[in-house]
């Protein structure tokens, strides 16, 4: 079976999704009401921004953490852990070692750049954290790439001990039962913590209570039966193919239901969860954590529900197969973008917008661009 074939429609429209909600939340932060620790803010700020920041917060970077834990199974299973960690090595620990510092760098710049542009402000310790006055250097947004380098190697070790392998592939739990399964012990993390959401980590030194939440969603992803590439419908008894058809039709029906089904659930969650979010207590009370703690895993899993089986079209599938790559390189342009349209009076409205388009348009622009070359390049040796 081909790479190609072998993917996931549903994980990779999942994918494409997510990091499109990544830099359409990066986008926006500068926009909110709540002041929060970014290179700029755009007062008075748009309370709606707030909630959907929330929201894709809530979700987006577990959901990541669940579809990298699905696709360190999928390698494992078919190439072995001396593989997969040399595919790691390459993907995820040399663009890390390479790109962290001149991230750092740069972001800290920008940060700079942003409070010169406009005068003092308070400086939180995420802030500080980007401005050097912390730690010799911050992670940005790759601390996911740092957390994820930890939980591929964990990944690696259980494969390769016969006892840990066969529990895995013995598991029989879905995708949908697995990620709801983390609303449990995500709800202790929360009530231990007495929050209703994970802060982004910026210090070299993990964060025990980060790296376990994260953790607890690639777990999910590892330990779930994959769905297998869609195939062809199964004939009915008849011979005829007909109630075969209808049977794998009325069942992706029904996943689709309970997809929109657990997204209506995660709305009424949050519905209930604005006035104490609004309220912005020090400690939020435990009910409020365990809602969000069930908002995470149903949001999660509805959203991967809801994706259809068919291959996702052209645009979706791009962004899917570049989305890697767009993590990497998006948060600087985000910033600089927003510090160059720091001057224009448009409409709040307008900003994050274009904001998220010119992002993807430049950041895909160059990767696209990158990607001829290199064939240029090999075309022109190999001649």
């Amino acid at each position: 079976m081909t790479a190609a074939a072998a993917r996931d429609p549903q994980i990779e429209r999942a994918r494409a999704w997510a990091i499109l909600l990544v830099v359409a939340a990066h986008a926006l932060m500068a926009y909110m009401r709540t002041p929060i620790a970014w290179a700029l803010r755009e007062a008075p700020g748009v309370l709606v921004f707030d909630g959907l920041v929330w929201i894709i917060h809530s979700f987006a970077m577990p959901a990541f953490c669940l579809l990298a834990g699905a696709a360190a199974r999928q390698t494992l299973a078919a190439h072995g852990p001396r593989a997969f960690l040399r595919r790691r090595a390459r993907r995820l620990v040399l663009p890390f070692a390479l790109w962290v510092v001149p991230n750092s760098l740069l972001l800290a710049a920008l940060w700079r750049h942003g409070a010169a542009l406009q005068g003092a402000r308070e400086v939180t310790a995420d802030a500080a954290a980007i401005q050097h006055t912390a730690d010799p250097i911050s992670l940005g947004h790759l601390w996911f790439l740092y957390y994820l380098i930890t939980y591929s190697a964990l990944a690696a070790a259980l494969w390769s001990w016969p006892l840990a392998r066969r529990a895995v592939l013995a598991c029989s739990w879905s995708r949908t039962g697995a990620t709801l399964a983390t609303a449990a012990p995500v709800a202790l993390l929360l009530l231990f913590t007495q929050q209703t959401e994970i802060t982004t980590p910026q210090r070299l030194w993990p964060s025990p209570q980060v790296w376990l939440f994260h953790a607890l969603f690639f777990a999910a992803g590892f330990i779930a039966r994959p769905a297998g590439p869609p195939g062809p419908a199964r004939p009915a008894a008849d011979g005829d193919g007909s109630g075969g058809g209808a049977q794998q039709a009325g069942l992706a029906a029904w996943r689709g239901r309970e997809g929109w089904l657990l997204l209506a659930g995660s709305a009424a969650l949050f519905a209930g969860l604005v006035p104490v979010l609004s309220a912005r207590p020090a400690a939020m009370p435990a009910p409020a954590s365990v809602a969000t703690a069930l908002l995470m895993s149903a949001t999660s899993a509805g959203v991967l529900l809801v994706q259809p089986r068919a291959p996702a079209p052209r645009a979706l599938q791009l962004l899917a197969d570049r989305s890697y790559q767009l993590y990497l390189f998006h948060l600087p342009v985000v910033v600089a973008l927003q510090l160059a349209l720091l001057s224009l009076g448009w409409p709040a409205l307008v900003k994050p917008a274009l904001v998220t388009a010119a992002t993807l348009a430049l950041c895909l622009g160059a990767l696209q661009l990158g990607s001829w070359l290199s064939r240029c390049w090999r075309r022109a040796r190999s001649a």
